[in-house]
């Protein structure tokens, strides 16, 4: 949020005009505008979680039906050995295991556990 967007909304908040927000004023403008924008970011969120929760859960029940750990699949899939997946790597891993996922998806995904970017 920029600086200009937050004098605005402090305009707005301050029905009084002496630029102080009393607890009413605050009440008001918290109510109107940052729940909103705290439920709009909650729901986010949740749908950010749920399809990473999806492919994590396709993962699992993949690797409870095949008896592999997820050290095995990791081991299968880095292909070059070097101790990092790369987005390639992951998408020939989810061909074998037959998790069904368009290629946006796992990318998305890659990208989305890739903390570092290093793979």
């Amino acid at each position: 949020v920029t600086p200009q967007i937050v004098d605005q909304i402090f305009k707005i908040a301050d029905l009084s005009g002496d630029g102080q927000l009393n607890y009413n004023e605050f009440q008001r403008v918290f109510d109107k505008y940052i729940k909103e924008i705290i439920r709009e970011e909650s729901l986010s969120t949740i749908q950010d979680l749920d399809w990473k929760v999806e492919i994590m859960v396709k993962i699992d029940k993949t690797l409870k039906k095949t008896n592999m750990r997820i050290q095995d699949a990791f081991a299968i899939i880095d292909s070059d050995k070097s101790g990092r997946v790369t987005l390639f790597e992951m998408q020939e891993l989810f061909k074998q295991m037959k998790i069904d996922l368009q290629p946006d998806e796992v990318s998305n995904f890659f990208f989305a556990i890739d903390k570092d970017k290093g793979g």
